[in-house]
């Protein structure tokens, strides 16, 4: 058995061209130019907590970089004279903590 189908629904592909609005583009259109953000539809609020991060992140507060303490500890895991001290690990954890 076999149902021959012609055309069901066609009229209706040519219907949906006419649905796109004007600011609407067509399939195919060049889209090399840039898109533009509609400045009353994009917005942002911070909660007091993202203000906070961002007013600190905006200091300077950054900690002090030693490069040369980096590089010696960069030649010691690579040549595997490094070692962990998990004791030092744990007293560390527990000052910043506040627990000592």
């Amino acid at each position: 058995m076999s149902n021959k189908i012609e055309g069901a629904g066609m009229p209706n592909i040519y219907r949906l061209a006419s649905v796109a609005g004007p600011g609407v583009e067509r399939a195919g259109a060049n889209r090399d130019a840039p898109v533009a953000a509609r400045p009353d539809a994009d917005s942002v609020r911070l909660s007091s907590e993202g203000s906070s991060l961002q007013s600190l992140q905006r200091q300077d507060v950054g900690a002090p970089f030693d490069g040369t303490r980096v590089a010696a500890l960069r030649a010691s895991i690579d040549d595997g004279s490094y070692t962990v001290n998990p004791r030092r690990i744990a007293d560390a954890m527990l000052a910043f903590e506040g627990r000592t």
